[in-house]
C-alpha cells in the first residue's frame, strides 16, 4: 500500500456510490499516514447460528483430546478446513429456561431463552417479556463499526402474531433476538429484501418485480458514478471494487434467478415472498452468502 497525505473518507466513496453499500476496507480509506497495523485491522463481525430441534449427537460430539487434535465427526466434517480455528463446547445446559410445572411451550421457550437464558413471560399477547439478547450487547459495540446494526434472517417462518404453541405468541417461537426486554427482532426470510437492505433501497413486493422483469440492477443506477469514484481510487483498490461488486453481482443474480422461477411456477398454497427459491438448499445458502 502507498500511503499519501491525503485519504479518501469512507462516507465519501459510499456518497460516490450513491448506495448505502456495505463496502471493504479500501487502501484509500486509510488515514493519511496511518500505521500498516491500522489498515490491517478488520471489521469485527458475530455471528449466532440456531439450529432448532438440537443435533444428533453421536454425529456431533468428536472423539479425542482436546485443542484440535479430536475426530471430526459426520455433522463436524464441513468444518474440517477451519480445525484450527474450532472450539466444540460440551455440557452445557440452559436451565433459565426450564420450567418443570409447565409440560407444553419447550420450543417457544428454547427459542426466546437461547441467547438470554430468560424464561420468557407466557402470554398469547402483546404483553411479552423476555430478556435482551446477548447478540444485541454485542451489536451496541460492534454495530457502530456497520453499516446495518445486525441482521437476523431464517430460513423458516417468521410470523410473530397469535399463539403459536400451549399460550405462548407466535413472537416466542419465531424470536432468537431482542432488543430489550420487550422487543422481539423480527427475523427476515426473503433474500431480495435482505439484499436492499444492504445495497440499496428497499420497495414493494409489485416495484421488486417490475424489477426482474426489466432485469434491472441495483449496482447498474450507480455504474455511472461508481466509474468516477474508480479514476481516484488505485489500481489495487479499483481490482479490490471490482471483484467485490461481482460478488455482489452474483449474488443479485441469483436471488433473481429465484424470482423469476417463482414467477413461473407460483405455489398459491404458501406465502412464499418473491425471493424465496423453491430450494430450501438454495435459500439457505443465499442466506449465508448474504451474511
Amino acid at each position: 500500500m502507498i500511503i499519501t497525505k491525503t485519504s479518501l473518507p469512507r462516507r465519501t466513496v459510499l456518497r460516490g456510490l450513491g448506495a448505502t453499500l456495505a463496502f471493504p476496507l479500501l487502501d484509500a480509506m486509510v488515514p493519511a499516514l496511518a500505521s500498516a497495523q491500522t489498515a490491517a485491522t478488520p471489521v469485527r463481525r458475530l455471528g449466532f447460528f440456531y439450529g432448532p430441534n438440537g443435533m444428533f449427537l453421536p454425529n456431533f460430539h468428536p472423539a479425542g483430546g482436546g485443542g484440535s487434535h479430536f475426530a471430526m465427526t459426520p455433522i463436524l466434517e464441513p468444518l474440517a478446513p477451519f480445525r484450527d480455528q474450532l472450539t466444540v463446547v460440551s455440557g452445557l445446559s440452559n436451565r433459565g429456561v426450564v420450567s418443570p410445572n409447565e409440560g407444553g411451550g419447550v420450543h417457544s421457550r428454547a427459542h426466546a431463552g437461547w441467547l438470554n437464558g430468560v424464561l420468557p413471560y407466557k402470554t398469547e399477547g402483546a404483553d411479552l417479556r423476555a430478556g435482551k439478547t446477548v447478540d444485541q450487547y454485542a451489536a451496541d459495540r460492534l454495530g457502530a463499526d456497520t453499516s446495518l446494526r445486525s441482521l437476523e434472517l431464517t430460513a423458516d417462518s417468521n410470523f410473530l402474531v397469535g399463539n403459536c404453541e400451549n399460550g405462548y405468541a407466535c413472537a416466542y417461537l419465531n424470536s432468537t433476538s431482542w432488543r430489550d426486554d420487550t422487543t422481539p427482532l423480527p427475523h427476515e426470510r426473503d433474500p431480495r429484501v435482505v439484499f436492499q437492505r444492504m445495497f440499496g433501497d428497499g420497495g414493494s413486493v409489485s416495484a421488486r418485480l417490475a424489477d426482474m422483469r426489466t432485469e434491472r440492477s441495483i449496482l447498474d443506477a450507480v455504474t455511472g458514478r461508481l466509474g468516477e469514484l474508480r479514476q481516484r481510487l488505485g489500481a489495487s483498490d479499483r481490482h479490490t471494487v471490482d471483484d467485490y461488486l461481482e460478488t455482489v453481482r452474483e449474488v443479485e443474480r441469483r436471488i433473481q434467478r429465484a424470482e423469476q422461477t417463482n414467477a413461473a411456477t407460483p405455489l398459491p398454497s404458501l406465502e412464499q415472498p418473491s425471493g424465496v427459491p423453491n430450494s430450501y438448499d438454495e435459500h439457505v445458502k443465499l442466506l449465508y452468502d448474504l451474511l
